[in-house]
């Protein structure tokens, strides 16, 4: 698939407040995925690991993030790198959207 567009994605709700689009890398000959989420204030992505290493940018909105213990406020146009394996969650301070870029794709986000 060498196009995408978000509004041909049905955003599913993952936990309270969150939102989530994958847009590509959905297909087995993707080494990327691209996942898109819409965020409300005051949501708590947990602290978690998983092997796939991530890039991200925040769209809009702000959130206070931990990655490998380090805590950094993170708002629009700030981005972040998080090595497979680290530990990271976020709480979110204002209603969000999050660009999110991982390898190689995440499996338990293909349905």
């Amino acid at each position: 698939m060498y196009y995408f567009d978000e509004k041909d994605v049905e955003p599913k709700e993952i936990m309270p407040g969150v939102f989530q689009q994958v847009l590509s890398g959905r297909d087995e000959n993707e080494k990327l995925m691209m996942v898109r989420y819409v965020i409300k204030a005051g949501s708590i992505f947990p602290s978690h690991s998983h092997p796939h290493e991530q890039v991200g940018v925040m769209l809009e909105g702000e959130a206070d993030f931990d990655i490998g213990g380090e805590k950094k406020h993170i708002g629009p146009g700030e981005g972040y790198s998080i090595p497979g394996n680290a530990e990271h969650g976020a709480v979110f301070t204002k209603d969000s959207v999050v660009i999110d870029v991982f390898h190689p794709p995440r499996e338990d986000f293909i349905e």
